[in-house]
């Protein structure tokens, strides 16, 4: 899939990474001796690299559907702080992962579906295979020509001391990275410290427009250099809940060099108010969602006269469509069972307006399922609600108002 916009826009991280052994526990040499990893492909030869056409079905019948990571060979699965910084990080657009691995590529996009993530993430992954002409230091000088990557943050990962040690070495001899941008890791990989360093500097280089916003939501609409909340008494402050997470844009360095150090040190990002919502019907953003998509199905929901004159020559059924789609996540997000798979509607409600205010407000909010794992797509969150439906109870009636 080709994306236009990413050879437009200035690349601010850069993660060149191993595949097995780094983004999972186990390394590749043990996974290739790996008997169910073996029995993925075709005549049990994994160097074939020949998939079996129900992999992913494999794998959940294997490991089930969220994964057990318990059992017997779960070394294959993604690290779950893996499964976080990826979701975040294909979200953003000055983003780019080079995974670069010898294991086939199909396997590797095969296990990132198993764990939700959907195609259009899928497809902004660059998976590279070195060969013997072309090793992985090769690969990541490669990777660092990009002229839209000026000074990136950059994460080299790989759990092999060789194949690290080519990658270090094409790294610092591109000279793209100040030293304090470059992170290079063999061993104790630890994806959630990456997670915070590309959302620090992500936010260092963000429009001013939101760092205003930043200051709204944490001061109450104060000014930067406001008296009163140095005067906050320290119980009062507000509990930290995560770092920062904000959908931003590049700003120049001059717009931003004046105030950013006065932001950090007067609202560090520890004191964000930024919620976290593991879903329930009761929460308050959820009802804000569920506000949303009601007002969005009042103003578009279509008149008896538009269904007669336009449906029967089909062309109604997107406007219609949207309509049923809508009413059936507000259904799911209630808890009530929808009339149909809600896996169904997600075309339609990835389209469009609807699609737009469900994408605003994820970015908004920082929805988590229940094993806090975040939720950053419409896919994601259509296959986290889907799961949590009752099964076998009808859709009870709406209330009457």
């Amino acid at each position: 899939m080709h994306h236009p916009q990413e050879h437009q826009e200035a690349i601010e991280v850069i993660v060149c990474t191993n595949f097995a052994g780094t983004i999972t526990q186990l390394p590749s040499e043990k996974l290739l001796e790996n008997p169910f990893y073996q029995s993925l492909y075709i005549g049990n030869d994994c160097r074939s690299g020949d998939l079996e056409p129900n992999t992913v079905k494999l794998l959940k019948k294997k490991f089930g559907d969220p994964p057990d990571y318990n059992i017997q060979d779960s070394g294959l699965l993604m690290r779950k702080d893996a499964i976080q910084f990826f979701q975040e990080a294909l979200s953003e657009k000055t983003v780019q992962i080079h995974i670069i691995t010898d294991i086939p590529v199909k396997y590797v996009q095969a296990l990132f579906e198993f764990h939700h993530f959907d195609r259009e993430e899928i497809s902004r992954l660059k998976i590279h295979s070195p060969t013997e002409e072309k090793n992985k230091g090769a690969i990541v000088s490669e990777v660092l020509k990009n002229p839209q990557a000026k000074n990136p943050t950059l994460f080299i990962l790989d759990n092999n001391e060789d194949d690290f040690k080519l990658m270090t070495v094409a790294a610092q001899g591109a000279k793209k990275s100040n030293p304090p941008n470059c992170h290079f890791h063999n061993i104790n990989f630890q994806w959630n410290d990456y997670l915070k360093k590309m959302r620090s500097h992500l936010l260092g280089v963000s429009h001013h427009e939101e760092k205003e916003k930043l200051y709204k939501k944490i001061s109450g609409d104060q000014s930067p250099n406001s008296p009163q909340e140095n005067q906050m008494p320290a119980e009062s402050q507000p509990v930290p809940s995560s770092p920062i997470n904000i959908p931003l844009q590049r700003a120049s360095q001059n717009e931003i060099k004046q105030n950013v150090k006065q932001i950090r040190e007067s609202y560090p990002v520890q004191r964000t108010t930024q919620r976290i919502i593991h879903l329930n019907t009761n929460s308050e953003a959820t009802s804000e969602l569920i506000k949303k998509l009601m007002n969005y199905k009042k103003e578009r929901e279509p008149k008896p006269e538009y269904i007669k004159t336009f449906l029967g020559k089909g062309l109604g059924f997107s406007k219609t469509e949207k309509i049923k789609a809508v009413s059936a996540l507000m259904n799911a997000l209630n808890g009530r069972k929808t009339d149909r798979p809600l896996i169904d509607y997600l075309p339609a409600l990835k389209n469009g307006e609807v699609g737009k205010t469900i994408i605003n407000f994820l970015q908004k909010n920082q929805y988590k399922n229940t094993n806090g794992v975040r939720i950053a797509s419409i896919p994601a969150l259509v296959k986290y609600l889907e799961s949590k439906l009752p099964q076998d109870h009808p859709c009870p009636p709406n209330p009457k108002r």
